[in-house]
């Protein structure tokens, strides 16, 4: 429900009920925080409140149409290819550039706003600085570092608070899926609808047990032939991710004295760890880290993949 990510961050929901009471809302924001903590929800939410007169009812045609993204007062930008692209941002221009054809305050929402170049960044900038009265923007992001300084300087920015891992392991668990699973995907997600996605997603059971694999194999050239047999599946960029992601954090944990996020996976993980030194699991981490900027760059997935073996054993 739209309305549990709402009050699971209700700390949010009532300083944006409070600023509209009493007159003080911001004409930009930036909603920060995790995926799936509901940065989206909210910034539709506070679309409604300033549509509403400040007293939003989830049951009312105008709060559903805006919930379905389908409202006239409502402009939402999302990046192409990983990038806000100029076209969007010059269509967003125009559209607050004329009169609204109805009553009420208008609300632009920029998705990854992290996604921003140079030049989107300084388009959007010159209109944040000067926006039409009753015009508001919401940027919603996971890597606030990654925006414009001095967009970041013009907007209020809110941090939404993470789920409480442990409390998605339970939910999971309770919805019937498997603790090894529950353990894993927790980690990828902060919300169970989206968790229960990845389950159900091909690619991630594969990919787990590449994980699986990789950690378990006892040479270098066991490792290469892993990669060799799942080229295809890994040569996705988005694969790709989900599986650094997942071994970064599994060799993080072997840093500790016992797994602090796969309690699921203690004996692989210990096992691991014994046949390895702290400086070695360390290095490790390190160069899987720069790995996922690399990914995160455009570097090809398959490329990368190429360097897991040596990674591991050099």
């Amino acid at each position: 429900m739209i309305s549990d990510y709402i009050m699971g961050q209700k700390e949010v929901k009532m300083m944006l009920d409070q600023s509209y009471k009493n007159n003080r809302l911001s004409h930009a924001y930036i909603f920060a925080g995790d995926k799936g903590v509901g940065k989206e929800a909210m910034a539709l939410y506070f679309t409604a409140l300033v549509n509403s007169d400040g007293e939003v009812s989830f049951e009312s045609p105008k709060t559903k149409a805006i919930f379905d993204h389908d409202f006239i007062n409502l402009f939402e930008i999302s990046p192409r290819k990983n990038e806000i692209v100029k076209d969007d941002v010059e269509a967003l221009l125009r559209e607050f550039s004329k009169t609204s054809l109805v009553e009420g305050d208008r609300v632009f929402i920029i998705h990854d706003a992290d996604k921003l170049n140079q030049k989107t960044s300084n388009m959007l900038l010159k209109f944040i600085e000067e926006p039409p009265l009753g015009v508001h923007g919401i940027l919603i992001t996971n890597n606030v570092s990654n925006i414009l300084p001095t967009i970041i300087s013009r907007c209020n920015i809110v941090k939404f608070k993470s789920k409480d891992k442990s409390i998605l392991y339970k939910e999971l668990i309770e919805s019937g899926m498997e603790k090894m699973d529950a353990s894993i995907i927790k980690e990828l997600t902060n919300n169970k609808e989206a968790a229960l996605q990845i389950l159900e997603d091909d690619s991630y059971q594969m990919i787990k047990n590449i994980v699986i694999s990789l950690l378990e194999a006892s040479k270098e050239i066991e490792a290469m032939t892993i990669i060799m047999n799942n080229i295809s599946l890994l040569s996705d960029q988005k694969n790709m991710r989900m599986l650094l992601d997942i071994l970064s954090l599994m060799i993080e944990d072997m840093l500790y004295e016992s797994p602090l996020r796969f309690n699921d996976f203690k004996q692989l993980i210990s096992r691991y760890k014994k046949a390895s030194e702290n400086d070695k699991i360390e290095r490790e981490l390190k160069s899987i880290l720069e790995c996922i900027r690399m990914l995160d760059n455009n570097v090809l997935a398959r490329n990368l993949a190429y360097r897991l073996p040596i990674i591991l054993f050099r």
